[in-house]
């Protein structure tokens, strides 16, 4: 019921401040998501197996998660000077990002990623060992597959990706240390990140700004629906009115 509140409020203060999202400022958002990922299908599985979400409920969240957003900054004013003070001190969120395609086969021990590593170098497939040897669950069926992950990613250890920087497609390297083993990385391929045009990055800087100074949103959202719950609550529930 909360949810739904919030919903109503939202959308129902959007149309008081004249407030719109278009179905283009979804997209773009959903592909600023999706960035990260190794095709858009990836995406939209893992949006359906950790969020239990369909393609159609991303774009509506997507919708009204932008709304809220815009709602909390409609008042905020940031100057040109603070965006590029912004900009100069936040190099790194805007430049283009590098992203590797790839595979691991995980060890206990050093020793079992150096056999692994001396049958690749014997011509060995890299699928074929990763299903017979790998202890990731969740990839060695995969031939090892990681999909495709951007080079700062936080969820991907250090160790892994620095040796995926060194790496031409098609070789593998290790033996990698983790925290609960070993690892032998493949790089399948690299892709060179799109850079940002400076409108674009112009604007994201505003916005986040300007999100930086609003009330946060799960603070919005209780406002608003304390707001207009008492209309909401009589549309929703003529009987209990009557």
């Amino acid at each position: 019921l909360t949810q739904m509140l919030n919903h109503k409020a939202v959308y129902a203060e959007a149309q008081s401040l004249k407030i719109k999202v278009t179905p283009e400022e979804v997209t773009k958002e959903i592909n600023r998501e999706m960035q990260g990922y190794a095709s858009p299908d990836d995406y939209y599985r893992e949006m359906a197996d950790q969020l239990n979400l369909t393609p159609e409920e991303i774009r509506a969240e997507t919708e009204y998660r932008l709304t809220l957003q815009k709602i909390a900054t409609a008042g905020i004013r940031i100057t040109d000077a603070e965006v590029q003070r912004y900009i100069d001190q936040h190099q790194e969120e805007f430049a283009a990002k590098k992203a590797y395609h790839l595979a691991w086969i995980q060890t206990d021990t050093e020793d079992e990623a150096n056999r692994v590593l001396d049958r690749l170098q014997q011509g060995e497939d890299f699928g074929t060992l990763a299903a017979a040897y790998s202890l990731d669950e969740f990839t060695r069926d995969q031939g090892g597959d990681l999909g495709t992950v951007e080079e700062d990613d936080p969820f991907i250890a250090p160790e892994v990706l620095q040796t995926a920087s060194t790496l031409k497609p098609g070789d593998a390297a290790g033996p990698v240390r983790l925290s609960d083993g070993y690892a032998v990385v493949q790089l399948i391929s690299v892709e060179n990140g799109s850079t940002k045009s400076s409108e674009e990055i112009i604007r994201e800087a505003r916005k986040q700004l300007a999100l930086s100074e609003a009330v946060p949103l799960s603070q919005l959202e209780e406002q608003l629906r304390n707001k207009y719950d008492a209309k909401i609550l009589i549309k929703i529930s003529p009987s209990k009115a009557s």
